[in-house]
This record gives structure tokens, sequence and C-alpha cells, in this order.
């Protein structure tokens, strides 16, 4: 259950507090990633004046509200949700088999990735079209821009449906924020031969506006956690 699982990752810390820094973050960046892989929410709205009202039961954590605060998109039972009512109620099904999902800022549309890790693209009033295959990661920039990975760490774009563009390779880490989204290129492997954790030389590449990335600095030291 739960409680043993957690009880199991705390022995490992206490066992491993005084021997590495990297492994104490490592299993601390593993309990948080299983726990919330599994935890389920309730959604509530909350007005001016708190009074909560119920929008959704048994939620999994990632849902998204768009930039208006018009609308909040969920994964529940492996369904894709969008809520728009002023009431909060009668939830849009947008697709099932979602393991993960971004959305635009609007709320308009969507890309998803299946249980076999292909990458759609959906909105509320078309049939959902393919974008890629073997997709490992998937994130949205601030305009809008689909950002994924497929397996052999490729990174490519894709905006609002269309043809998808290739960005780089040999790419291992991508963080995307609220107003730029960054992209390391492994350069050089320095540390790290066990399976929790490895140490590269990166270089890294910025962009503050839709895909258009520059290189802003090399031999960067960056940790991959597994």
């Amino acid at each position: 259950n739960l409680a043993s699982v957690f009880n199991s990752f705390v022995v490992y810390l206490i066992l491993d507090i005084f021997t590495s820094q990297y492994i104490i973050c490592t299993y601390l960046f593993y309990v948080l990633v299983n726990l919330f892989s599994f935890i389920k929410f309730d959604i509530y709205f909350v007005d001016q004046e708190w009074k909560s009202t119920l929008i959704e039961e048994g939620v999994l954590a990632g849902y998204k509200v768009n930039k208006a605060r018009k609308n909040v998109s969920y994964i529940k039972n492996n369904g894709l949700y969008k809520i728009e009512d002023k009431n909060y109620q009668n939830p849009l099904e947008i697709a099932n088999d979602v393991v993960n999902f971004v959305m635009s800022s609007d709320g308009k549309y969507f890309y998803y990735i299946d249980s076999e890790n292909t990458l759609w693209f959906k909105n509320d009033k078309k049939k959902e079209k393919k974008i890629a295959e073997n997709v490992t990661e998937l994130h949205i920039t601030h305009d809008d821009y689909a950002l994924y990975l497929v397996e052999d760490n490729i990174l490519y774009s894709s905006y609002g449906g269309k043809k998808k563009k290739r960005i780089a390779e040999d790419v291992f880490k991508i963080s995307v924020g609220p107003m730029y989204a960054e992209y390391y290129i492994e350069a050089e492997k320095v540390g790290g031969e066990s399976d929790s954790w490895e140490l590269y030389k990166s270089d890294v590449y910025i962009a503050n506006k839709k895909d258009k990335f520059s290189l802003v600095i090399e031999g960067v030291e960056s940790m991959v956690i597994h």
C-alpha cells in the first residue's frame, strides 16, 4: 500500500544520507514521481467569497486551466476531458486512452500521448490528427508550440497540429518556463555509472519566442536522474 511504499523510501534515504547527495536527490525525485503517478485528486472552484464548488472527482495530477481561467481539462479513467460550462458541469470528452497531455493557452486544442506512445493533436470540433510515434516527452511553450522528444532523442516542434519541425538531435533534457523554453544537447559524459544518475557536460539552447532556439552556453554540467 501507499504507506509501505513511502516508508521503504524513507529507509533508503536514512541509509544513504551520509553517502551521496546525488543518491538523496534521486530517491526524493523518485518518491515524488511515483506518488503523484497514482494519487488522484478532486478539483474545486473557489469564488471570491471563498465558496467552493466541486468540479470533478478522481482526477490524475496534471490538470490544466486555460489562460483566461474559463475552462479546465484533466485526465480521468484514461480519458481526456474539458469543462467550460459556467457552472462547471457537463464535461466534454476530448479523447480516450490518454496518459499525458498539454493544452494551448486558450484551451481550444490539445496534444496528447496515448498508451502506445503515439502523439496526437485534437481540438473540440475536428477528428484527431496523428503527429508522431515513439514519443517519450511532451511540453508546450507559453506561445503554444508543442515540443516533443522521440526515442532516438530527436526534438521536434509542432504548432496548431501542423507539420512537425525538426529542431535538434542528441537532446537529453527539455525545460519549459513561463516565458522561455530550453533544451540540452549532450556534449560529453563526465560521470555517473549507476542506474540512478548520470552527469553530462552539455550545450544549452534557449528560445524566448516560438521555436527559434539559439545556443546560449556551452559545457554546462547537468545531472540526469533516471
